[in-house]
C-alpha cells in the first residue's frame, strides 16, 4: 500500500497518457495541470485548499 498526496492515476498512470497531466509551481505551490486546468494540488497546508485558485477545474495564468 502506498500513501501519497500524489494522485493514485499518476502514481500508477492507469490508463492516462502521461503528456495529459503537467506538474508545474503555480503562486508558490505544487499542482498537476491537465490541459491548463488545475486536476490536482500537492500541498500539505489545509489553508491551500481552501484558496478558489486552486480548485480543480480552475483555469491557470502562466504568467503568474
Amino acid at each position: 500500500m502506498i500513501w501519497s498526496v500524489i494522485p493514485e492515476e499518476v502514481v500508477f498512470k492507469a490508463g492516462e497518457k502521461s503528456s495529459d497531466l503537467q506538474l508545474t509551481e503555480y503562486l508558490g505551490r505544487r499542482v498537476i495541470l491537465r490541459q491548463g486546468r488545475v486536476d490536482s494540488l500537492l500541498s500539505t497546508d489545509p489553508a491551500d485548499f481552501l484558496d478558489q485558485r486552486f480548485m480543480p477545474g480552475s483555469l491557470v495564468n502562466q504568467g503568474q
